[in-house]
């Protein structure tokens, strides 16, 4: 008792004298003495940290810096009111979701919630709070808070902007690998909500779904498509594309204009300048982790849903479409 109320702090009942206190750091300096975190939060019922679980991670050298920007708005507001992150990895369709609240955290954000049952269910059934981050709300958000981007009004911007240049039929990329993400499927269906409300010609080819890194592009511009714009779930497919159409000779934005998604640095640096919706991850991310710990520490407080306006930054990659694309042969 006399230990744990010089090395912990605990037993306030508990007197111990001068010496004897000095005595105490003594023998535990001597001893390599460290105080087990893990056992103390087991007493507290609290660990002091929080779970930021990614669906679909992808990072890598000259990657737009979405990711970075997203664990710099969530590690600060956390580091700045005391709490641990641990980053988890994606879990496996084979995984039980819940496994994300066993005691490990007091509380997670969960980063792009994907269209899986047990994961909603999962959400709705956690015993620690949970803020969706990147997850469109839906109409009962139930024991989970939500903060998301206006996804169908900064698709709508694009379109919108695209069609006022004389584009009339608009294409939507995706990565396949991100297709069950509940945000692609309504940044999907905002393009041809969009579409229609225009009048614009619409197919369902022209929801495009290819690699992470638009591995598809030269097959499919050699079948000279008659789409003259993409619009794309990210920067990172935009720059994918920008890269591959570089190489067999098409010139954005005059044989085809492409509007990315997210809209941040990284778009300055692409060669044209990426043309893309803007939405603000570090706020969105910091807002979420904020909400996060509040709810921890007072866990009656309310849920909610936040949805932040999007913008269209408009740089290179866009222009009116011509009246006859030039051939490219692969």
């Amino acid at each position: 008792m006399a230990a744990s109320k010089v090395l912990n702090g605990r037993g306030e009942n508990v007197r111990v004298g001068a010496e004897a206190a000095e005595a105490i750091r003594r023998a535990a300096e001597e001893l390599g003495y460290r105080p087990n975190v893990i056992a103390q939060s087991l007493r507290g019922m609290k660990t002091d940290t929080i779970g930021v679980l990614f669906e679909h991670f992808v990072a890598g050298h000259g990657m737009p810096d979405y990711t970075s920007l997203l664990l710099e708005g969530i590690l600060q507001t956390a580091f700045d009111r005391g709490y641990s992150v641990t980053v988890c990895p994606q879990m496996s369709r084979s995984e039980d979701p819940r496994q994300i609240d066993n005691g490990r955290f007091d509380g997670v954000v969960w980063c792009k919630v994907v269209s899986d049952p047990k994961v909603i269910a999962a959400l709705s059934d956690l015993h620690i709070p949970a803020v969706a981050l990147n997850t469109p709300p839906p109409h009962e958000k139930g024991n989970v808070s939500y903060v998301s981007c206006d996804n169908e009004g900064g698709i709508r911007q694009a379109v919108e902007y695209l069609a006022g240049m004389g584009h009339k039929r608009i294409g939507f990329v995706y990565e396949r690998s991100c297709i069950d993400v509940l945000e692609t499927r309504v940044r999907m269906q905002g393009l041809v909500d969009t579409c229609q409300d225009l009048g614009l010609e619409s197919h369902p080819s022209d929801l495009l779904g290819w690699g992470d890194f638009a591995e598809e592009f030269a097959e499919w511009w050699a079948a000279t498509p008659d789409i003259t714009a993409l619009v794309c779930r990210s920067d990172r497919i935009a720059g994918g594309i920008l890269e591959r159409a570089q190489r067999i000779g098409v010139n954005v934005p005059y044989d085809l204009s492409i509007v990315g998604f997210d809209s941040s640095q990284y778009c300055e640096l692409t060669k044209p300048r990426l043309t893309a919706v803007y939405q603000p991850v570090e706020q969105m991310a910091a807002r979420a982790t904020q909400l996060l710990i509040d709810r921890i520490q007072n866990p009656t407080q309310e849920t909610v849903s936040i949805v932040y306006p999007c913008g269209l930054d408009i740089r290179d990659t866009t222009a009116p479409p011509l009246s006859q694309r030039r051939g490219i042969i692969l």
